[in-house]
């Protein structure tokens, strides 16, 4: 989903406080945004149920543009037969063909989606009774809200028991989900299909002195001090004059000066940080945790399991000194922006409000017209900044690279917080309720003893702004998740109007990418709505449980079919950032309940009792913060000394799933898979004992037989794909350093992997082009003869068709191509040296 719906749909205008019916508080505008929303996503459903099976390049490209571990089952042409298709497929499987980041991120929304189930739930049997007997007279969706019931009544105790519930329970599945990922990500850690990896046992070291990087025989000394000692020290060069630019009447001599530069790496200058690439993947964990030099900020930066494509190999050069004012400064232009940002949605936000535009003489038949006010003032203002807030994630994205961040991983991960504190800000706190909070401002001047009652009035009505929100999200953003409407027009735009060459043919059949950093925060923010509306609205509860079921099955679909991300594997690191956001939402809501409660003081005794109560409740979130920063967080983040000793002593325990209630690591006594996989799934959500009951009675308890496909330390580890498929162009891998194990790499091989860009690129240029006739041939030992060896034809896997359009074959494997090209040319090169 773009960050353009998601961003900005809850654009929602003030109130218009001297009406006596206000129309964003009616039952009209709910109705009517009701309606909108599910007739255009049931329009753009069953659009998408029709061209599903007529149009797999968009709504399938998995089933034949990945390798064939990677692929999933096909789905029938029936119209609805991918819902019943894509639920039955087992968690094991996701991690196996999408990979462990997929995993969790399924994971994350359907834990949200369960835990709004129950609280709708449980809302529905007690707190919306007492509201709806409220004696406040309040009208209209008012009527269900907290604001419905007398400050002074004891009902409010339900109110308050309610929360400290879902409080208690919300934190019991955190503290859950937490410790199934820990014991995922230790296995996807020790997996051999990882350890097997240079970049698993590979550090990178920012901010080296001078005397280290000069002088490579002391910075190995420093680093094997570590268990199992280093294997090899790649100090980045300085190699500004290597062009890669290969411009044809150049491209001959261009290659020549790479393939000399590149074996003369000495003559270049060194710069301050190196990658160190261990024997054993504990010891480049442990080196991360360490401190390296009593100097300030020497060596203070130590990235482990790194990957040379994902280094941002021009950041590397940046001081510490100027990389923590860059921080401070673009930290301070993301604040900025973020008020500014505020000032704009109020300046843009005014120009739609409806009273205002009723006051124009071409808008005057919007006055008493309830039906139109209802849908202007439910659906307009929540697309107004749509084009404007579309441009957010980029200047986030410019602004962490300006900063000197030194990989796009972390680039991502850190744009999680980032875009999650600007939407929480100008979506929740300033637009969503600054009519609200505007409206106790201005009546309390005048009346400043109504404050207290304004704040218990003013601010439930706040919910249909929340419910608007989630509806567009919910019906609009899911539907237009699945329809895939941009990437359906270019999937089929750009092959024709811009791919003429096979390449660029071959390069656009490949899946897209998931924007997560886009995603993520914006799934997090429902939460914080939902959950801090939960006990004073609940209906809001229902219409976030269906936000978060049907983006579930939607991105089930969407990641076993569509997405392939091969630039996003770090093991599931966003799901602890997801579940810190989950936090800052239950915070919030928190403070929320204490301020409902703190407005309601003048009730009596009772009243500073629920406050107590309130203010324990966050307590309580303190404490079970503290303690999953203590318990879980450093397992998350490095490997476990005892994990890896454990993996030693017995291979065979990094190839089993993993068993997530921390019973003892012998593999002898491990449960059998089927248990292992069904802890894993419900564990968090309810007892284990419940889990076993009921795998007793199914007769699931009996040990699993089936192949998980992982027995064997050769098999695909989910994020990687057999060696006899290294080659294929459309795996899911990040670079050439994940293509040859560890174990069989030579030195050279591995120091001309790890080493810049420009120093890895090919002295050779493949060309893969069509051959239809004499006149091809005759090109081709034209631009053999003036390319001197240094240039290669590729005619497999292309042809010209019968209407003169070149065509390209998308199962054609061209790096195994390009690969046997080079080889075949080295060999005799060699030949003729000898």
């Amino acid at each position: 989903m773009d960050a353009v719906l998601n961003a900005t749909a809850g654009l929602i205008p003030s109130s218009d406080s001297d009406d006596t019916k206000d129309t964003s508080n009616s039952v009209v505008t709910f109705l009517a945004s009701l309606i909108i929303n599910i007739a255009v996503a049931l329009v753009i459903f069953v659009i998408f149920c029709i061209l599903r099976p007529r149009l797999r390049r968009v709504y399938a490209p998995r089933t034949y543009a990945v390798t064939k571990d990677k692929r999933p089952e096909p789905v029938s042409r029936g119209l609805f037969s991918w819902i019943p298709a894509v639920l039955r497929v087992p968690d094991t499987d996701i991690i196996q063909q999408s990979g462990l980041d997929t995993y969790m991120f399924l994971r994350s929304i359907r834990t949200m989606f369960i835990m709004f189930a129950v609280i709708s739930i449980a809302s529905a049997a007690s707190i919306l009774p007492v509201n709806v007997k409220g004696t406040m007279k309040l009208t209209g969706l008012n009527s269900l809200s907290m604001g419905n019931v007398d400050p002074r009544s004891n009902w409010l105790w339900v109110h308050i028991g309610f929360f400290a519930a879902i409080v208690w329970w919300s934190l019991w599945n955190i503290v859950g989900e937490l410790r199934i990922y820990t014991h995922l990500r230790m296995w996807w850690l020790t997996h051999p299909n990882t350890v097997s990896k240079a970049g698993a046992s590979t550090v990178l070291v920012s901010n080296v002195p001078k005397s280290l990087a000069n002088d490579e025989s002391r910075l190995r000394d420093l680093f094997s001090m570590f268990p199992g000692g280093i294997r090899q020290v790649f100090v980045n060069r300085m190699c500004k004059k290597l062009t890669r630019n290969h411009l044809a009447a150049e491209i001959a001599k261009c290659n020549r000066f790479i393939a000399k530069s590149a074996n003369n790496m000495d003559s270049m200058e060194r710069q301050s940080s190196a990658l160190v690439m261990f024997n054993q993947q504990v010891g480049a964990h442990m080196a991360a945790q360490t401190v390296l030099d009593y100097r300030p900020f020497s060596m203070g930066q130590v990235t482990a399991g790194v990957n040379p494509d994902d280094i941002i190999w021009s950041n590397l050069e940046i001081s510490p000194w100027s990389r923590r004012i860059r921080g401070y400064v673009t930290f301070a232009i993301t604040v900025g922006l973020t008020l500014l940002w505020t000032i704009i949605a109020a300046a843009l936000s005014s120009l739609v409000q409806v009273k205002s535009l009723a006051n124009f003489e071409a808008f005057k038949w919007l006055r008493g017209n309830s039906v139109v006010l209802g849908i202007f003032s439910g659906v307009v203002p929540s697309l107004v900044l749509a084009l404007l807030m579309s441009v957010l994630p980029y200047i986030l994205r410019l602004l962490l690279y300006i900063e000197g961040t030194t990989t796009r991983s972390q680039i991502k991960l850190r744009m999680l917080h980032r875009l999650f504190f600007f939407q929480t800000w100008n979506v929740y706190l300033v637009t969503i309720f600054s009519s609200s909070i505007f409206q106790i401002a201005v009546k309390s001047v005048s009346e400043p003893g109504k404050i207290v009652e304004l704040i218990q009035t003013q601010v439930p009505q706040s919910a249909t702004n929340i419910l608007t929100y989630v509806l567009l999200l919910a019906f609009i953003g899911a539907a237009k998740e699945i329809v895939q409407g941009v990437p359906l027009a270019l999937r089929y735009l750009v092959p024709k109007l811009f791919a003429k060459t096979p390449r660029m043919m071959l390069k656009a059949e490949q899946p897209q990418g998931f924007k997560w950093e886009a995603a993520i925060p914006t799934h997090s923010l429902i939460f914080l709505m939902g959950f801090s509306y939960s006990f004073i609205a609940p209906i809001v509860n229902w219409f976030v449980m269906v936000y978060f079921g049907l983006f579930y099955l939607i991105y089930r679909y969407q990641f076993l079919y569509v997405y392939n991300d091969s630039t996003w594997a770090t093991g599931g690191l966003s799901f602890p950032k997801s579940i810190k956001q989950i936090l800052v939402g239950i915070y919030i809501s928190e403070v929320y309940l204490l301020l409902m409660m703190v407005a309601k003081l003048h009730a009596g005794v009772n009243a500073i009792m629920r406050i107590v109560v309130a203010a324990g409740l966050i307590a309580v979130t303190v404490g079970a913060h503290l303690y999953i920063n203590e318990v879980y967080m450093p397992a998350i983040n490095h490997l476990p000394v005892k994990r890896a000793a454990d993996v030693e002593r017995t291979p065979a325990l990094a190839r089993e799933f993993p068993d997530v209630l921390d019973r003892s690591g012998d593999i002898e006594k491990m449960l059998p898979e089927s248990q292992r996989c069904a802890y894993a799934t419900f564990s968090s959500l309810v007892p284990a004992f419940v889990i076993k009951l009921v795998l007793r009675i199914t007769g699931s308890a009996k040990p699993n037989t089936v192949d998980n496909g992982w027995d064997n330390a050769e098999d695909a580890m989910p994020g990687f794909a057999h060696d006899d498929q290294l080659f294929g162009q459309r795996q899911t891998r990040l670079s050439m350093a994940d293509w040859q194990p560890l174990a069989t790499s030579s030195n050279a091989y591995l120091a001309r992997q790890f080493a810049s860009p420009e120093l890895r690129a090919r002295a050779v240029s493949n060309l893969w082009v069509p051959l239809g006739d004499v006149l091809f041939e005759d090109l081709r030992r034209e631009i053999e003869y003036h390319g001197q060896g240094t240039i290669l034809f590729i005619t497999q896997g292309t042809d010209i068709t019968k209407a003169f359009k070149v065509h390209a074959d998308t199962d054609f494997e061209l790096d195994r191509a390009e690969s046997s090209n080079r080889a075949e040319l080295y060999k005799r090169m060699h030949n003729n040296e000898t």
